[in-house]
């Protein structure tokens, strides 16, 4: 099954962070999904402050996290820009299954 990602940018010093939005990240709030850097790896994240706080990502600026979450074990990545209503459905019905 492909992963969906959202490759965005913090302006203020270029870190690349890839949203997970179909991926429930929270035991307690189902509205955080998991979210991946080179620092700090695997996180959580509130999708509507990460999109204001940062821009989309160029394919040469996303390319290196991308390899790094290949090498993983993230094997069918599927790139988008923002997340869709379906996306954020199917992250609410992963959250509920798993409770």
């Amino acid at each position: 099954m492909a992963t969906a990602v959202i490759y965005r940018v913090y302006p203020d010093d270029g870190d690349v962070v890839a949203l997970m939005p179909e991926i429930p990240a929270s035991v307690t709030d189902p509205y955080l999904i998991t979210c991946y850097q080179h620092v700090g790896q695997h996180g959580q994240a509130d999708y509507g402050l990460v999109i204001r706080q940062t821009r989309s990502a160029t394919a040469r600026e996303a390319e290196p996290l991308q390899r790094e979450l290949e090498r993983i074990g993230y094997s069918d990545l599927q790139r988008y820009e923002r997340r869709s209503p379906q996306m954020r459905e199917r992250a609410l019905r992963e959250w509920r299954r798993s409770h």
